[in-house]
């Protein structure tokens, strides 16, 4: 296997990352939700989500108390964190047959994926007023022919074929 830095390498496309993506989200509510289902709590829960009453969603997702799902969550972020690590890639973006790199094509490191990448825009999106303007804008410029989202921008890196 050639370093990541000796090879150039295209981006990866829309679909791709979307799917990509997708398969990431689907992967974390799976273990967020699936010992619920497992548990025969799912009609319960749909109750409580579909009342429209905030508080009995609030009720609901406070009364979730399923052991597996910690334990899930956690070996998924492992799982994505070693991969990350080692291959700058996550499941999805492993099934998908993409990378992350930095712009020169060096790796991007751990480090730089988690807190520039995830954590730098998780916390302005909650950021009040701007936040849900932020997250909004935020994916936009995958569109131009850089194909970089916000967060690509803020770390630096970019999206490749594996």
């Amino acid at each position: 296997q050639l370093p990541l830095e000796d090879v150039q390498q295209p981006l990866a496309s829309l679909l791709q990352r979307l799917l990509g993506a997708l398969v990431d989200g689907t992967l974390g509510w799976i273990c967020l939700f699936g010992p619920v289902i497992a548990a025969g709590d799912w009609g319960w829960l749909m109750e409580k989500l579909g009342s429209g009453d905030a508080s009995q969603v609030e009720q609901a997702l406070g009364e979730m108390n399923y052991p597996a799902t910690p334990i899930l969550l956690g070996v998924l972020a492992a799982i994505n964190m070693y991969l990350l690590y080692r291959d700058g890639q996550t499941i999805g973006k492993r099934m998908l047959g993409t990378r992350i790199l930095r712009t020169s094509g060096q790796r991007a490191g751990l480090i730089r994926i988690l807190v520039l990448r995830v954590w730098v825009p998780a916390i302005l999106y909650m950021a009040p007023y701007v936040g849900g303007l932020i997250l909004m804008v935020g994916p936009l410029p995958i569109f131009l022919p850089r194909r970089r989202c916000l967060h690509d921008y803020l770390a630096d890196t970019k999206v490749v074929r594996a």
